[in-house]
């Protein structure tokens, strides 16, 4: 499964971290797969939601979540198109390969000027 439908891997690790903060906003890009954690916090359910990741874990999910319709395949013109729109703090890159994942965070660091982080 992709990043962005939080189904497991790295993304899903740092989701749980930072899901129980309001002041954190997770983007979902694209699409989900039903029954996919991602698929589960698109619905339109108001307030803080509750999120079963599997049988032993469910989380209070108290950040704001947004559906972005955008391909995770994009290149770094588009990325870097995206992530001035957004104005982010902080930029964390979940997918893709190493190579070309750091040369994105510097190229965010130096053109952008904010923190970029890769797991």
């Amino acid at each position: 499964a992709t990043p962005g439908m939080l189904h497991a891997g790295q993304s899903l690790e740092v989701f749980k971290l930072w899901c129980g903060s309001s002041q954190n906003l997770v983007i979902i890009p694209g699409y989900c797969v039903v029954g996919t954690v991602g698929s589960r916090l698109l619905s339109d359910a108001p307030g803080p939601q509750t999120v079963r990741i599997d049988n032993d874990v469910t989380l209070t999910v108290r950040c704001n979540v947004q559906h972005l319709s955008f391909s995770a395949h994009a290149d770094a013109k588009g990325i870097m198109q995206l992530i001035r729109q957004c104005s982010p703090r902080h930029v964390v890159l979940v997918h893709g390969e190493p190579q070309c994942m750091k040369f994105l965070r510097q190229k965010v660091n130096q053109e952008i000027g904010v923190p970029c982080h890769m797991p």
